[in-house]
């Protein structure tokens, strides 16, 4: 086995045992904190013209949809 496809397998086996170690739940609890937090500090790098607002606005965008795919799942009531 070569070097590259033993990395490859620790990495899937590593991704794999993380998956399964929080739930659902607590991802999303931990996203809508996050979520929150870059809230309050892109605005305030937005207002200092450190971040661009459209930048800032993706930014959001992508965890606001994160967090929806994981509301989902815990409607669902199934783990990701």
């Amino acid at each position: 086995m070569s070097l590259r496809a033993h990395d490859d397998q620790v990495f899937e086996e590593d991704e794999a045992e993380l998956r399964g170690r929080y739930s659902a739940e607590e991802k999303l609890a931990a996203v809508t904190r996050e979520l929150g937090y870059r809230r309050r500090v892109y605005d305030r790098r937005v207002a200092a013209k450190q971040m661009r607002q459209v930048q800032a606005d993706r930014e959001i965008g992508i965890f606001e949809s994160i967090e929806a795919d994981y509301r989902k799942a815990c409607r669902a009531g199934r783990l990701l």
